[in-house]
């Protein structure tokens, strides 16, 4: 009887959660996805929303270099409404969103 291992796209990786910011960075840190089917995450990848009903910026995703689960954010805008979500990518394909993180506000200038 052979066992037969079927890689597929990781499961999504955790919800970000915001470990500091300033007026144009944050700092975030998420869990790792709980499965990665046989293949190991290579990077992430984290989309932006700007306000609590705007898009996710989906075509200026930011790709991590690695597979750390953690990012430093810069070049946001102050005073400003944002969410995060992250996405986990192997040599398969990239996994659903993970959960969005709460929002934040950055700091005045």
């Amino acid at each position: 009887m052979q066992i037969m291992l079927i890689s597929d796209v990781p499961d999504p990786p955790g919800k970000p959660l915001l470990m500091g910011f300033t007026s144009r960075s944050v700092n975030l840190s998420w869990a790792p996805s709980f499965d990665t089917h046989h293949s190991p995450v290579v990077n992430y990848i984290i989309h932006t929303r700007v306000g609590e009903n705007g898009e996710w910026d989906t075509y200026n995703g930011i790709a991590t270099l690695d597979n750390k689960t953690n990012y430093y954010v810069d070049k946001l805008q102050p005073f400003t409404v944002y969410s995060f979500r992250i996405l986990a990518v192997n040599s398969i394909g990239t996994s659903q969103p993970g959960k969005e993180s709460y929002y934040m506000v950055t700091l005045r200038e």
